[in-house]
């Protein structure tokens, strides 16, 4: 196969969205979870600058964790929100800055 071919932003969007609307299952938002960790190790170790993530991909696991009926969902959901916080000033991008849709999900996990 053609190893130039690379999964960009949009084709991983479509991963997390899946998840998310995978329903309350706790495994959904866990893959959802491990996907966008994905994304943000393929960009930080240069394997690919199309994978990382924005604040619409961050919300999306934001919103499955809010609507997760795992007991610890909501800390896993404020753990997610602090490392989108941390990776936002690391990176020093605005692009993945916890907006208020972000938040509001966090407080609907609870």
């Amino acid at each position: 196969g053609n190893t130039q071919v690379q999964p960009n932003l949009a084709s991983f969007k479509i991963s997390l969205m899946a998840w998310k609307h995978a329903g309350g299952d706790s495994l959904s938002s866990f893959r959802a979870q491990r996907i966008l960790e994905w994304m943000v190790s393929l960009y930080q170790q240069g394997k690919n600058d199309l994978a990382f993530p924005d604040q619409m991909s961050f919300d999306t696991v934001l919103q499955s964790w809010s609507r997760n009926n795992h007991k610890r969902a909501p800390e896993f959901a404020e753990s997610l929100l602090g490392t989108m916080e941390k990776l936002s000033v690391a990176t020093e991008s605005p692009r993945i800055r916890p907006r208020t849709l972000s938040f509001n999900a966090v407080l609907g996990a609870w």
